[in-house]
């Protein structure tokens, strides 16, 4: 699909028409929806700037982000439990799986990477979306908690730590605690 800007005109010369095609990726993605024709119409402004000579590195890094973003389809409700050093993210996930998921302790910081616990049957679905949140392997939980079997929760590490704390006893590893 071709869009043209029309009449964009450079300080100091003539209008310049640009035009746009949709690029393959929203197509891959079935097409605009709200996000994608707002990624439409920043891919129109990226072919105008590029047309003037316009740096678009930044506009172009955040269409590419938020079309990779697009491409974690899923019913899912994905549920964050962020927050400071020892304020219980691991214990209130633990009491939600009714099992011990994540580590907690009274050693601080105890969560170095991000935890998740999955539904069984979103797994493969979630797969792509837990890379690109940097949840390793070794971090995801599945489950079939029934009542539950729709939300995803992560355990993120503390929102004070420091990674040089991470370094540590256990540092970095989930399961250390």
């Amino acid at each position: 699909m071709s869009r043209t800007v029309p009449g964009i005109a450079a300080a100091d010369g003539p209008a310049v028409t640009a035009t746009a095609t949709t690029p393959d990726w929203l197509e891959a993605l079935g097409g605009p929806g709200v996000l994608g024709s707002c990624l439409a119409r920043l891919e129109t402004a990226i072919t105008a700037a590029d047309t003037l000579g316009l740096r678009t590195t930044e506009a172009a890094r955040t269409r590419d982000e938020a079309a990779q973003r697009l491409g974690f389809p899923s019913d899912a409700y994905v549920v964050a439990l962020v927050g400071g050093t020892g304020v219980g993210k691991s214990s209130l996930l633990n009491v939600l799986a009714g099992a011990s998921v994540s580590p907690a302790s009274v050693r601080r910081p105890t969560t170095a990477t991000p935890v998740a616990w999955v539904p069984r049957s979103l797994h493969a679905e979630l797969a792509g979306l837990l890379r690109w949140l940097e949840v390793p392997a070794g971090g995801v939980r599945q489950h079939d908690a029934t009542g539950l079997d729709g939300v995803a929760i992560l355990d993120l590490p503390d929102l004070d730590l420091d990674r040089a704390d991470a370094s540590g006893p256990g540092g970095g590893d989930p399961a250390a605690g």
